[in-house]
């Protein structure tokens, strides 16, 4: 069940990305980082010891760390493309928020909840601008039927 409830979470992303990108005319940087951030953070073991998990054929966190996930790489390709200054796929971030994942980045000392706070941040942009547009358009009444 979990994995048919993931296929669907990222059908209705995929959706939400492409209507909103085409119809709305906005980017749609925010949902790609709130996946990205999600995806990042599914990899790592446990919040305590920040140990990645390996990919598993079924779906399912295994216990062996993940040879070829490394945390620190992982969080700065993040930081570059949606947090720097030059990021091609910049994110609306409060400076609070871009300042503490710049000195961490700097610092490369990335962990699992690094981009806990600036994921809830644009989650609450989300939820207040374009869910609301996508649900009063037409399209959300078309992924209600499917």
């Amino acid at each position: 069940m979990r994995k048919k409830n993931s296929d669907i979470a990222v059908f209705v992303s995929s959706l939400f990305t492409k209507i909103t990108n085409v119809t709305f005319s906005v980017s749609t940087e925010n949902i790609q980082f709130w996946n990205a951030v999600n995806e990042y953070k599914s990899r790592f073991k446990d919040e305590e010891n920040c140990l990645p998990l390996p990919p598993s054929d079924n779906g399912e966190e295994t216990s062996e760390p993940q040879e070829d996930f490394d945390a620190i790489e992982e969080g700065t390709l993040l930081y570059n493309r949606f947090v720097a200054a030059t990021a091609d796929e910049q994110i609306n971030l409060s400076a609070k928020q871009r300042n503490h994942i710049k000195s961490v980045a700097e610092s490369k000392s990335f962990k699992k909840d690094t981009l806990d706070d600036a994921q809830k941040e644009i989650f609450t942009v989300m939820s207040k601008d374009s869910y609301p547009r996508f649900l009063a358009s037409a399209y959300s009444n078309r992924v209600a039927l499917t």
